[in-house]
């Protein structure tokens, strides 16, 4: 075999140097700029944690309002029904309340026309009576008279028969 001649192989060691140091510059370089990139991933992953953390907590709340807008909601249609059961209650109330003031009129009306004929008629008697009062007076003077006249009779027979 050939014995390696040592000037040869560092010839050959200088040669591959020089065109290995570019690419050894180049990859330094492309070293430092993965470095950044990594410690610029890093970042980014460190502020997606935060920002997971974050949105967790996000969603945890709007779960939480999701929640009280649905226990909302449902208040809402309680009350709803619940009004509209007071209006067709209310408007119950109301029909009977006029239904019941019609009746009072009739009734006032009435009262009113029977009050008028009792005074009326309370008049009529009260005149009937003085009338009537009047005739008694004028029959128990004749049943005086008359009382007078048959004792006036009576006194003049009695005379006669003794």
């Amino acid at each position: 075999m050939t014995t390696i001649d040592q000037g040869l192989l560092n010839a050959i060691r200088v040669v591959v140097g020089e065109a290995v140091a570019p690419l050894s510059e180049k990859i330094d370089g492309l070293t430092e700029r993965v470095d950044g990139l990594t410690e610029r991933v890093d970042r980014i992953e460190t502020e997606q944690r935060a920002q997971r953390v974050l949105l967790e907590d996000i969603s945890t709340r709007l779960t939480a309002v999701e929640l009280r807008l649905i226990n909302i909601d449902d208040r809402v249609t309680a009350l709803e029904e619940y009004a509209e059961k007071l209006d067709t209650r209310t408007s119950q109330i109301a029909r009977d309340l006029f239904e019941m003031q019609d009746r009072l009129d009739q009734a006032t009306r009435s009262l009113k026309r029977e009050t008028t004929f009792s005074l009326k008629e309370a008049s009529r008697i009260q005149h009937s009576q003085n009338v009537d009062q009047k005739k008694i007076r004028d029959l128990e003077a004749k049943i005086a008279e008359l009382q007078r006249r048959i004792d006036a009779i009576e006194g003049g027979q009695a005379g006669r028969i003794s």
